[in-house]
């Protein structure tokens, strides 16, 4: 899911959003078992609403960035 949009003044809005998605998705791939909520850029609010999800899984993301990288510019 890369973008998603609820009126904030309509309580239960993105869970029934996030609800309805995951349904149809379902119907239109049975064989589907996961559905990436995609990352949360550091956001807790975002960490916090996809946790409240209880997700089988996240992965950490990291940046490597070469030692010399500021001497290259």
């Amino acid at each position: 899911v890369q973008f998603e949009k609820a009126r904030a003044d309509a309580p239960g809005a993105y869970p029934m959003i996030n609800r309805e998605f995951a349904r149809y998705l379902r119907k239109k791939f049975p064989d589907l078992r996961y559905l990436d909520r995609e990352e949360d850029m550091g956001i807790e609010g975002l960490r916090r609403a996809k946790r409240s999800y209880h997700p089988h899984h996240m992965i950490e993301k990291f940046r490597a960035i070469p030692a010399n990288y500021g001497n290259a510019l």
